[in-house]
């Protein structure tokens, strides 16, 4: 899942992936990291509060 916030040039963007080592493939090779669009980012790490499975 990724999306900008309503207001980007403010707010940027958020992407949700399955594991740390997917966020950062993707960070590695995002060409608008590669080619300096996007100047700054983070991996914030989280705890999942509803899991969808049921329990």
């Amino acid at each position: 899942m990724i999306g900008t916030f309503a207001d980007p040039q403010a707010d940027g963007a958020m992407a949700v992936f399955t594991s740390r080592e997917a966020a950062e493939d993707f960070v590695n090779s995002d060409p608008f990291v590669l080619n300096g669009v996007v100047s700054a980012w983070t991996i914030k790490e989280w705890n999942e509060a509803l899991t969808g499975d049921g329990g």
